[in-house]
């Protein structure tokens, strides 16, 4: 008779999984995404807001990206967190650096090698493979976002306060630009060499000077840096519960409704589709024209980034009180392994980054335990560190071939690897 409850479930949950597909698509075809935001200003309005919806997108094969160490926040611009390089095969402490304050900004590389990082207290270090300290530079407000190396050998991180520092490759400011409100998410390079950034409720787009070429308004705060699609299309979430595309102008192209606050993603996939993690504990895949391909339910809230293999496979970290790492087929949202992490009190204890996926499928994820671990492409536990001795804040980065770093609470840069 357990066997039986447990069957009968596992089938009730996967018939409500259905019906909600079934509604968000529905809800996607017919919803009017000339609907004013409630609270927009009439002069942020664009002709996306009048515009009728654009044909259906097709399917395309995304370009891979730049191989390498990371240039920007989750290794580029699909923020796919998965990277060309291979990562350690051991747990071996390479060495910690100290920089007395919390890091929340994944590390980036520059490409001559030095690795960027910013701490709260409003510094941006620039740091050679071994952590010895090269430049730093201090700027006015917190540093909670990575840093972007652009393609126009520049610098671009902005404070949470709002605004947008351009520095040199060795740390001289360039520029500043005040962007009106606070920023929670890093900025973003599209295809053409523009900037795409996030500040409350709206996502600003700059080209190389600074100068506003559009700006789009949600209803509530952009939490999550957007992704961008090879021909400019921009995909962004905010916790309006709402998963929107862009043109390259800032058009708006389709809306799709969430069950709740979107903060995970979205991550732009190989072919093209468009995933999420949304606070309904639901991650989302979503085909380049808005229409739903599938919605499965994790049992938790999905806050951390998502993160893609080159084989198929998602991850997703949730959230409490059994905080886990699940792998879904990227293509059917069908579970294939999770692996627990560690318990929480409740359901709001969240990690702070998700996984980062290397080469050979092995994923690299920190917990608030203070451990950093690695986990097979199959599931199974490779192996996992001492206690960091606070919660891994930052997101992951591999700044060469055995060589991953992370940021724990205590404002402590780790390096594990040869």
């Amino acid at each position: 008779m357990a066997v039986r409850a447990r069957h009968a479930m596992v089938a009730l949950a996967w018939i409500a999984s259905l019906a909600l597909v079934g509604l968000l698509t529905w809800h996607a075809r017919t919803a009017d995404p000339s609907a004013a935001r409630p609270d927009a200003h009439p002069l942020d309005r664009t002709d996306a807001d009048r515009a009728p919806r654009p044909p259906p997108l097709a399917t395309a094969t995304a370009r891979p990206e730049p191989d390498g160490p990371p240039r920007a926040h989750g290794g580029g611009r699909r923020s796919t967190h998965r990277s060309s390089l291979r990562g350690p095969a051991t747990a071996r402490i390479a060495w910690s650096l100290p920089l007395r304050a919390r890091i929340t900004a994944q590390p980036v590389v520059t490409p001559s090698g030095d690795i960027v990082v910013g701490t709260r207290d409003g510094v941006l270090y620039g740091l050679s493979r071994d952590g010895a300290q090269r430049w730093r530079a201090s700027l006015d407000g917190r540093l909670e976002t990575a840093a972007l190396v652009s393609a126009d050998g520049t610098l671009r991180v902005a404070t949470a306060d709002g605004v947008l520092h351009t520095l040199s490759l060795d740390g001289r400011l360039l520029r500043r630009l005040a962007l009106e409100a606070p920023v929670e998410a890093p900025p973003v390079e599209t295809p053409d060499g523009n900037l795409l950034v996030a500040a409350g409720h709206r996502l600003w787009a700059l080209d190389r000077t600074d100068r506003v070429l559009w700006r789009f308004v949600a209803s509530d705060l952009i939490a999550a840096a957007p992704a961008v699609a090879d021909d400019g299309t921009v995909y962004v979430a905010a916790r309006d519960d709402r998963l929107r595309a862009l043109a390259p102008d800032g058009r708006l192209l389709w809306e799709l409704p969430t069950g709740d606050d979107v903060d995970a993603g979205p991550l732009l996939g190989d072919d093209g589709t468009v995933y999420a993690g949304c606070d309904d504990r639901h991650v989302y895949a979503v085909a380049p024209d808005g229409v739903l391909r599938w919605a499965t339910d994790l049992g938790a809230f999905v806050r951390a980034p998502l993160a893609l293999g080159r084989d198929g496979t998602l991850l997703a970290t949730t959230c409490g009180p059994r905080i886990r790492l699940v792998a879904l087929d990227a293509r059917t949202g069908l579970p294939r392994w999770e692996h627990l992490l560690s318990l929480a009190p409740d359901r709001h204890h969240c990690p702070y980054a998700g996984a980062l996926v290397d080469r050979d499928g092995h994923a690299y994820v920190g917990d608030l335990d203070g451990h950093l671990r690695s986990v097979a492409a199959d599931g199974s536990l490779r192996w996992t560190t001492d206690a960091l001795g606070a919660p891994v804040t930052g997101a992951l980065a591999l700044a060469d071939d055995g060589l991953l770093l992370a940021a724990s609470a205590d404002g402590t840069l780790w390096a594990i690897g040869p």
